[in-house]
């Protein structure tokens, strides 16, 4: 693999500049709600309401704005730029790989985010690392991360960045 520096990737989301306020399940989509009917009938509907009332009132982030960490570089500096490209250009990479060599893989999306982030999962902040949401089929990642691997692990470079996603 070849890093393309003047690839866009379409499956990126930069939520960096937005605040997570907190919630989660909150959003799930009208078209789960019926994949569940389908599947599991009125029981399976009723089983969903509970967990999603449940995690509403019970999750000790959900209406309570989740702190920001500062992080040293600004969105828009060339290094997370560039960053932010690489990661992008190698989620894509393996998307077409991975779809390739199994055809009902779907392609996921992945959100950076700074500090904290709303998902249909819940609330994280960046201390939880990097996380596969299965409700909405993205990847997180703060790229603050990477500086961690860097500092505190000793994993600088272009493979271990890679390895991540």
């Amino acid at each position: 693999m070849r890093w393309d520096r003047s690839h866009q990737s379409s499956n990126v989301e930069d939520r960096r500049g937005q605040r997570a306020v907190g919630g989660g399940a909150g959003g799930l989509p009208i078209g789960s709600i019926l994949a569940v009917a389908s599947r599991f009938g009125w029981k399976g509907i009723l089983v969903g309401i509970v967990l999603v009332v449940g995690m509403m009132f019970f999750n000790p982030c959900s209406g309570a704005e989740v702190p920001q960490q500062q992080v040293a570089t600004s969105p828009n500096s060339s290094s997370e730029g560039d960053l932010a490209g690489f990661v992008g250009f190698v989620l894509d990479d393996v998307n077409t790989t991975w779809k390739r060599d199994m055809p009902n893989y779907r392609e996921t999306k992945l959100v950076l985010f700074r500090g904290a982030v709303d998902s249909a999962c819940g609330t994280a902040s960046a201390a939880v690392g990097p996380f596969y949401c299965p409700i909405d089929s993205k990847v997180y990642i703060d790229l603050a991360f990477y500086e961690q691997l860097r500092a505190r692990f000793g994993a600088p470079g272009d493979f271990a960045q890679a390895y991540v996603i």
